[in-house]
C-alpha cells in the first residue's frame, strides 16, 4: 500500500476531476504563481508549467496546461528491487 500526501502552504488549490477540469473559486484579484505536480511527471517538466497570472474580476480561464506524466513502473520491495515470484508469498 502507499500514498501520496502533498502539503501547500495556502488555500489555494485544487485536485482536477476525471476530465481534467480543474476549478479555484472565490480568488481575490492579484498576481498569483502558478504550479503544476502530476505524479509520474519529471520535476524538469512540472517547472516549465508554472506561470505568472493576473486574476481580475473577470478572469475566467486560464487556458489549456497538458501535463505528459509516465505510468509508474511494478512496484519494487524495500530494497528497491524486484519481488522474487518464485517463492510463495507468506501472506
Amino acid at each position: 500500500m502507499s500514498a501520496i500526501i502533498i502539503t501547500v502552504p495556502t488555500r489555494w488549490f485544487a485536485v482536477s476531476s476525471a476530465t481534467g477540469a480543474v476549478t479555484i473559486p472565490d480568488v481575490a484579484p492579484g498576481t498569483y504563481d502558478l504550479h503544476v505536480w502530476a505524479m509520474g511527471s519529471s520535476d524538469a517538466s512540472l517547472a516549465a508549467l508554472g506561470r505568472r497570472i493576473s486574476v481580475s474580476g473577470r478572469t475566467r480561464e486560464l487556458g489549456t496546461i497538458s501535463v505528459e506524466a509516465s505510468i509508474p513502473g511494478p512496484h519494487k520491495n524495500k530494497f528497491g528491487e524486484d519481488y522474487d515470484v518464485s517463492q510463495p508469498s507468506s501472506y
